[in-house]
């Protein structure tokens, strides 16, 4: 004979699925990175953001990040799914630099480096 679970008990169960559901959903980025003087940028995607660009300060992003000093976080974008993000950054690198400026300038307009807000995702 099986037993009726008690309907607080399914409750917490429930709660404590969706917390870990939640929280188990990985996010995934496409950014837009610049050099100091913001004449150079990457487009690129990324499932760890904070990690990603500690390889481009670090000289160790991809070739043309380290030829040009792109270090500066400028931009990203939050997808659900990676494809998504590989759509949005395919987009973006058909843009033309000006249309890429104002996207980046109606949310960062100082082009100020972005990793204090990355760090609280």
């Amino acid at each position: 004979m099986r037993k009726e679970v008690p309907d607080h008990v399914r409750d917490c169960v429930t709660l404590l699925l969706t917390v870990i559901a939640s929280t188990s959903v990985m996010a995934f980025y496409t950014y837009i990175a610049a050099c100091k003087s913001n004449t150079a940028i990457y487009i690129g995607v990324t499932g760890d953001l904070l990690k990603r660009m500690a390889e481009h300060k670090s000289g160790c992003g991809s070739t043309h990040t380290t030829k040009y000093r792109i270090r500066k976080l400028v931009y990203f974008e939050v997808h659900e799914t990676l494809p998504e993000a590989i759509a949005r950054e395919r987009k973006l690198k058909r843009w033309r630099r000006g249309w890429k400026d104002a996207l980046i300038n109606a949310q960062n307009p100082n082009w100020s480096d972005l990793m204090m807000e990355v760090s609280f995702l």
